[in-house]
């Protein structure tokens, strides 16, 4: 039986975002990104309306995250129709030159191969290549 993120074909996109909200135009205004889920098999459709569904993510300040000081991190809260959905951190586990970020990058080698954190699913790697 496929799961529903495979019969949807689920992508997320991101719009980076100024502190205030507005779109950024250069790298360094990036201070959140707004995750839009988009179903590619219902022709590309965008749950753009936060609110029913909020995946926000917040860029913390360099070096303030308590476990993973040399990688950025993003908090990632969710919200469903106004109401908290769970929490987690976006973390950074290689840097631009392809360097192992520790502890970083074992801890998520360790995450990709557990059975019961991925969902039935250790060791594969799932992404869609832009076009």
């Amino acid at each position: 039986m496929l799961c529903q993120v495979e019969v949807l074909d689920l992508v997320y996109k991101f719009r980076f975002e100024k502190a205030n909200g507005a779109r950024a135009t250069i790298p360094d205004e990036i201070s959140a990104a707004q995750i839009i889920p988009s179903g590619e098999n219902l022709n590309g459709f965008d749950l753009t309306a936060t609110n029913i569904l909020n995946f926000r993510a917040e860029l913390l300040a360099a070096g303030s995250h308590e476990k993973y000081k040399n990688s950025v991190v993003w908090g990632r809260p969710s919200r469903v129709f106004g109401v908290s959905g769970g929490y987690y951190d976006l973390v950074q586990v290689i840097d631009g030159n392809g360097n192992k970020l520790q502890p970083a990058f074992n801890d998520w080698v360790a995450y990709c191969s557990d059975d019961k954190k991925t969902g039935g699913t250790p060791g594969e790697m799932w992404y869609r290549e832009a076009q």
